[in-house]
């Protein structure tokens, strides 16, 4: 048998071959994996779709490829396992609606980028903040777990309740208000009631920010009173 012989006897075998296999793949009784992870994705996306602004990234993980599920003759169902959770790790529930199917869950991550308020220098203990010390850069506020701000005005005016290195993403909980009123320190109290108020001196029984409470010791009658800080040694309270 010469070479061209053999050429167009192989060719023929070789299709055979090949169409046997594709319809192999495609008669496979058990589901791909890649339809449940493009559920997941899809149910992801839907979920990240509900966060306002911000640059959005979502992440699926893998499946164990030892896993194998029967092929579902019904299209896929997915849920997320909290809805509640719309950014950071999260979990998906992919199901079979078929009477004897199946659920898997699919882990994923929704990472969203937005710009927030970041120290441009370092900060000592008890230091105010101004607008020149803030910048806005953009983080992943998927893993910014004990909060952020969005706009300098919102921490223009606090103090830094410990040091703070240039770059750190200030929180409720690095900054705070400034003390207005300190405790043993003389203050103003003002007495108000209707279209009336009395103006009187008393001593600060503890430190208070604006719109904290704070007992307060009258000078003139020795009572013990309560109101709320209002300004630098000024405190409030209604009769």
């Amino acid at each position: 048998m010469n070479i061209g012989s053999r050429r167009h006897a192989f060719l023929p075998a070789l299709a055979m071959l090949l169409t046997v296999g594709i319809a192999t793949a495609a008669e496979s009784p058990w589901q791909p994996h890649a339809s449940i992870l493009a559920e997941a994705r899809a149910t992801l996306k839907q979920l990240a779709g509900q966060i306002p602004g911000g640059r959005v990234e979502i992440h699926v993980g893998r499946l164990d490829p030892r896993v194998r599920l029967r092929r579902c003759r019904r299209p896929l169902e997915a849920e997320p396992a909290d809805a509640a959770r719309t950014r950071g790790n999260t979990t998906v529930v992919v199901r079979c609606p078929d009477e004897s199917g199946w659920r898997i869950h699919v882990t994923g991550r929704i990472d969203v980028f937005e710009k927030v308020v970041v120290l441009g220098r370092s900060l000592a203990r008890g230091e105010r903040l101004t607008p020149d010390m803030l910048e806005l850069r953009e983080r992943n506020t998927a893993v910014l777990q004990y909060g952020y701000f969005r706009s300098p005005r919102e921490v223009t005016g606090r103090v830094a309740r410990r040091a703070l290195p240039a770059g750190t993403v200030l929180t409720p909980g690095n900054v705070a208000a400034p003390v207005l009123v300190r405790r043993g320190e003389r203050v103003t109290l003002i007495a108000t009631r209707g279209a009336v108020s009395v103006r009187m001196q008393g001593k600060a029984l503890r430190d208070g920010s604006r719109g904290d409470r704070v007992q307060v010791r009258n000078l003139r009658s020795k009572r013990v009173v309560e109101g709320e800080v209002v300004a630098r040694g000024v405190v409030k309270m209604t009769l």
